[in-house]
């Protein structure tokens, strides 16, 4: 089951949730990352980790393929499916 499908979610819906997925995306890279950098330290190691790190993935991942149901719908938000980059190769 999709959950971005339209079961779940109306065209209209689906846009606005991709808007608030940049937003939030957008507010998580302006935010003060050193600040959120946790470290542990012990046994002569020193761990750090970033919880932004994990909030960052997930909300990529959830943008993916909210951003792939947009292109299936054919939304304008979704993008231009198959937009790869042309590459040459000489011969």
């Amino acid at each position: 089951m999709n959950i971005w499908g339209p079961a779940f979610f109306d065209d209209e819906a689906l846009e606005a949730d991709i808007r608030a997925m940049v937003t939030a995306r957008r507010a998580l890279r302006r935010g003060d990352q050193a600040s959120m950098i946790r470290k542990i330290q012990g046994e002569g190691r020193l761990l750090e980790f970033a919880p932004v790190a994990d909030s960052m993935n997930n909300l990529d991942a959830d943008l993916r393929e909210a951003m792939a149901e947009a292109r299936r719908r054919g939304l304008e938000i979704g993008g231009t499916p198959h937009n790869a980059i042309a590459v040459e190769t000489g011969t």
